[in-house]
């Protein structure tokens, strides 16, 4: 059996806001206007292939990548051959890579939306178009990306260059080959003053695997993660903002419903419900990356306890009947291991995954079992016990892998 290659190189992904000269801004808005005419005619095709994308589906045709997206990309590499002014002026300043980027977006977004219609939602929005006065969001990806003394040269076809300055992280990623840069407006009304947040992702050499000296285990949970090595144990709370921001969420929710839909009292509190979701989503990743971070430092050989199921808890409910909440909140779950792995590989630490001792063994039962009667000390006491176990059984794993 071939092995699997692994990469001598890692991604890493940083952004900053820069204050553009007028000159710089005035280009930058000529260019989102290209961006958002394109992201229109792109959106305009992909609705006289929706048929034939909604055939394909319901007959499980399988479409590859490169097949939903040629017909697209042929359309607009024929209108920018043509230069096809008198219809579309404002695209002949656009790069050709960076408008393949933008219509790859488009028809990202109408597989997302035809997948789920496939799957039953057919609450499924269509991708909308772009609006006038809001700026489109821009991407380059290399080899169109150059480094030069004042910053980032971004290709575009017009006689002004757009240089991006990387004054704040220079010494970072000055000496790193650009893979991708995206360009937003933190203020997306263009008649508002705003800064840029430009994201960089640059391409760094895969460190060096440290001695591994260290070895502790983790059983992660949505409420707490238990931890455990030779030298310490113990349990880590984890943050739920979910349960601040979902009853505030529902409360919206239930004043929309006595909202006429379409009017600014409903939009205004459809506004305030995605505000709402943005923030929980962003507490509950900032949470995740922290605790990455801390756990990675905290031992040179880590290993997880593989998720799953686990103890019925799917099958929990409240007292009113409904689904537990925690069993809701799988993000943490789906992430919180995946930073894990992207933190170690970046610091050189090395993390193993395990049977989660709460499957079955080799008997048939449960190594451990759930309490009838919720107590936090006996909670807290069985989530360091099957750390310990996870730890005995990466320990063996190790062993068996270093033989």
């Amino acid at each position: 059996m071939a092995k699997k290659k692994t990469s001598e190189t890692i991604m890493k992904t940083i952004w900053w806001l820069i204050s553009p000269t007028q000159e710089q801004e005035n280009l930058l808005l000529e260019l989102s206007e290209a961006h958002r005419i394109l992201w229109n005619t792109t959106n305009e095709y992909a609705r006289e292939y929706r048929k034939h994308y909604l055939n394909c589906f319901h007959k499980n045709e399988s479409l590859e990548k490169n097949d939903r997206i040629k017909p697209i990309v042929q359309e607009f590499d024929l209108m920018y051959q043509y230069k096809n002014i008198g219809k579309f002026p404002e695209l002949a300043i656009l790069n050709v890579a960076s408008a393949q980027t933008t219509m790859e977006r488009v028809v990202a977004m109408w597989q997302s939306y035809l997948g789920n219609r496939k799957g039953g939602d057919w609450t499924a929005c269509e991708p909308g178009d772009a609006y006038a006065h809001q700026f489109t969001v821009m991407s380059w990806k290399a080899p169109q990306l150059y480094m030069i003394d004042r910053g980032i040269r971004v290709p575009q076809n017009s006689g002004s260059e757009l240089v991006i300055s990387i004054a704040p992280h220079a010494n970072m990623i000055r000496n790193y080959k650009i893979k991708k840069l995206t360009i937003t407006r933190c203020v997306r009304d263009l008649e508002k003053p705003s800064q840029y947040k430009i994201s960089a992702t640059y391409e760094l050499p895969k460190p060096e695997t440290v001695s591994l000296e260290r070895f502790m285990a983790l059983d992660l949970g949505a409420g707490d993660i238990g931890y455990y090595s030779p030298e310490k144990s113990g349990t880590i709370s984890c943050r739920r903002p979910d349960k601040y921001w979902m009853p505030k969420i529902a409360d919206v929710e239930k004043r929309m419903t006595k909202c006429t839909k379409g009017s600014r009292r409903f939009q205004d509190l459809a506004t305030a419900r995605k505000t709402m979701f943005k923030k929980m989503a962003d507490q509950q990743l900032d949470f995740e990356r922290k605790t990455a971070h801390a756990i990675v430092h905290m031992a040179d050989c880590i290993f997880i306890g593989v998720t799953s199921v686990r103890l019925g808890l799917a099958k929990t409910k409240t007292k009113s009947g409904k689904v537990h909440r925690g069993v809701q909140n799988t993000g943490l779950l789906a992430r919180l291991p995946d930073l894990i792995r992207q933190k170690a590989i970046e610091f050189g630490k090395v993390v193993i995954d395990v049977p989660d001792p709460r499957l079955q063994n080799d008997q048939g039962t449960n190594t451990l079992t759930k309490h009838p009667s919720f107590n936090r000390d006996e909670y807290l006491a069985q989530k360091k016990l099957s750390a310990k176990i996870i730890f005995e059984r990466g320990m063996a794993v190790y062993n068996q892998k270093a033989a």
